[in-house]
């Protein structure tokens, strides 16, 4: 049935899609925590004693905690709405062919 075969394809397009608009935000993810890094270790070197160095280690540890829960977050959005997506299709898909 063609109903069938473009749903079959609408839904490849979508997990396609959904597959490189992850790895985009993976990438994007990965870039800032590297650059977040990069500035936690430039102000390590700028203490001057051990609390200043715990404060540093505080404050890095509690922005890349919160930046991983906000990409978890992020990264179930962008596969729910694939699903979503892909539900919507096969719904579609489903009520053509009893017609």
């Amino acid at each position: 049935d063609t109903t069938i075969s473009a749903a079959v394809g609408q839904a490849g397009a979508t997990w396609v899609r959904a597959c490189l608009e992850y790895q985009r935000e993976v990438a994007r993810f990965a870039s800032a925590r590297i650059e977040g890094d990069i500035e936690h270790l430039r102000s390590v070197t700028q203490c001057r004693n051990p609390a200043d160095l715990l404060k540093q280690q505080r404050e890095w540890a509690n922005a890349a905690l919160s930046d991983y829960a906000k990409e978890a977050r992020q990264l179930m959005q962008i596969a729910s709405s694939a699903v979503q997506e892909g539900i919507s299709t096969a719904t579609e898909a489903g009520s053509s062919t009893r017609d």
